[in-house]
């Protein structure tokens, strides 16, 4: 079953690798306009362009989900875009520093806390 999704502005963060970019080429595919969001640039482009050559309607913000006016700069572009967000999916995440956690510094708990919940 293929959801349909005609005209629906998707918002994926994290929608550059793994996960998040199946999401949102599967989104396109069900005819979502997609947005994703991550930090860097290039990898965003490469999924826009796919989307793109498949036929579907895509666009791309950088922000990090951590930082509140990063995300708000993204929603404002978005609005700006195609006036209105139907869905997101908060998919954004880091695995953080894997080591025991008497190891982790506060800043390194800090980023992960920052980035998979604040951020979601």
């Amino acid at each position: 079953m293929q959801l349909k999704l005609d005209g629906k502005v998707a918002w994926i963060t994290g929608g550059s690798e793994g996960i998040g970019r199946g999401i949102a080429l599967l989104a396109a595919q069900c005819g979502a306009r997609v947005v994703i969001t991550g930090r860097d640039e290039q990898p965003l482009q490469q999924v826009v362009a796919e989307i793109e050559h498949a036929g579907g309607e895509a666009m791309y913000t950088c922000a990090d989900v951590s930082l509140s006016e990063q995300v708000e700069r993204s929603v404002a572009a978005i609005i700006e875009r195609w006036d209105r967000l139907d869905f997101v999916c908060a998919n954004a995440g880091t695995n953080g520093t894997w080591a025991p956690i008497d190891q982790l510094s506060p800043d390194e708990w800090s980023n992960t806390i920052a980035v998979n919940l604040t951020g979601t």
